[in-house]
């Protein structure tokens, strides 16, 4: 049945104007579907099209899973460190889920575990405000900034140590300071 539904969805592609196969592209790669996301892509699908809100395929795959959506849209050109309009990539989209092994093919693949976005959050706010350790762990030890303040906003200044502190993930919070991780207080107090 489900292949049936593909090869019926496959055949009208063939008509559809490039924004409609764009459209079914970035719709296939949020419900995670593969087979989907590959005709798509044979249909012409740009890899890199992006929606009204700038999301493009890699990062509703990111945000969604699996692994192997991601993996496909990276060999076939997407770009890793696309920003949609609020400046978040696919990492911070991976981040926020804690999908570690998405984090883990997008920074192999070049993602910037230091990417901000419009308010110059990064990766590493995301995952300590959401609880990923694991992730949070990975991107320290692949050089991510623990002193990264948020620029804009109510939480102008805050870094990823705050953000840990606020939500109540103490073990984040105490493995941020095993790194070097202060506060956005702290750092102001040494003239940062």
């Amino acid at each position: 049945m489900k292949n049936l539904l593909i090869t019926i969805v496959t055949a009208a592609l063939v008509g559809c104007s490039n924004a409609e196969v764009n459209i079914t592209l970035i719709q296939a790669a949020k419900n995670g579907n593969i087979e989907l996301v590959k005709s798509a892509l044979d249909n012409g699908a740009n890899v890199n099209a992006k929606d009204a809100d700038g999301w493009t395929a890699l990062h509703q795959s990111a945000l969604y899973g699996p692994k192997e959506v991601v993996e496909l849209l990276i060999t076939k050109g997407a770009d890793i460190n696309a920003k949609e309009r609020d400046g978040w990539a696919p990492l911070d989209q991976a981040a926020y889920n804690g999908h570690i092994e998405i984090a883990e093919l997008l920074i192999s693949k070049g993602a910037d575990v230091n990417t901000k976005n419009n308010r110059h959050m990064t990766p590493l706010h995301h995952a300590a405000v959401k609880g990923h350790k694991e992730f949070v762990k990975l991107l320290i030890s692949k050089g991510a900034d623990v002193n990264a303040k948020v620029s804009l906003g109510a939480k102008q200044g805050l870094t990823a140590l705050d953000a840990a502190n606020e939500t109540n993930h103490s073990e984040i919070s105490e493995l941020l300071r095993k790194h070097g991780g202060k506060t956005g207080v702290e750092l102001k107090a040494e003239g940062k």
